[in-house]
């Protein structure tokens, strides 16, 4: 069972996909996913059983300057 601590950092995106169905499948009732934490001053404070920790996932998987359009993951900065 999870901790109110319990921290789960991935290093690849199999491992993000296997710690989100592991929290599916009961393990956590409460998910905080976090990259950078840059916006983590907006909003509400978040009260999570688990973190998902997705700064070190960088990169930048779409650009479409021309469109104006860029997708990165949660780490890149």
């Amino acid at each position: 069972e999870a901790l109110m601590s319990d921290i789960l950092k991935p290093e690849n995106e199999t491992q993000v996909l296997e710690a989100v169905q592991w929290a599916l499948s009961g393990n956590a009732k409460t998910l905080n996913v976090v990259g950078l934490g840059t916006k983590r001053g907006l909003g509400n404070l978040v009260s999570a059983d688990v973190t998902l920790d997705l700064s070190g996932h960088t990169g930048i998987t779409l650009y479409e300057p021309e469109e104006l359009v860029m997708s990165a993951r949660a780490g890149t900065h």
